[in-house]
């Protein structure tokens, strides 16, 4: 059974025809789910930050049907052109509700990009939504997976695209 309490985790890989370091900026640029996500509907830099670092924070803003909430987001890695890593919620009272970060590695061929979510430890409407109906915590909890897997799907194509139209070069080009 999958139990908020377990952390679950989930992720999917895209093998994208660049190298590593051209799609590093694209990957870290924090408005990238932006469009790409059913909730996230904008995205900026909090507390003088302006580029990715660690310790840097952004403002997700959501929302989902009549809900609307606000993640502060922290970058807990940054490793170019390999890890990049954030948590919403933490060093609130309750910690980080979910962790997000890219991987990339190269391979023939290009590069594999890797998004994944992790959910906890801390609560959110997520657990909000367990308490009041504990019978359902498993169905829940794989909406919720199948939902990010939906967005980070949709992320890795639009990085796909976009690394693809930084490269693509006409060859009758004089």
């Amino acid at each position: 059974m999958v139990r908020f309490d377990d952390e679950p985790t989930t992720a999917v890989e895209l093998v994208i025809p660049a190298t590593p370091e051209a799609i590093w900026p694209l990957v870290t640029d924090i408005t990238l789910p932006v469009g790409q996500s059913r909730e996230l509907q904008r995205v900026e830099w909090v507390e003088g930050h302006a580029s990715p670092a660690v310790g840097a924070r952004f403002d997700g803003h959501n929302r989902r049907g009549d809900l609307a909430w606000t993640a502060r987001c922290e970058i807990t890695e940054f490793d170019p052109p390999h890890r990049f890593t954030w948590e919403p919620g933490r060093g609130s009272e309750h910690g980080a509700y979910s962790a997000f970060g890219f991987e990339l590695s190269p391979t023939d061929g290009g590069t594999t990009v890797r998004q994944w979510v992790r959910l906890g430890p801390g609560r959110s409407g997520l657990t909000w939504a367990i308490r009041q109906n504990p019978d359902q915590e498993e169905a829940i909890i794989e909406r919720r997976l199948a939902d990010f897997r939906d967005s980070m799907t949709q992320n890795l194509e639009e990085v796909e695209r976009r690394a693809t139209a930084a490269t693509d070069v006409p060859d009758d080009v004089s």
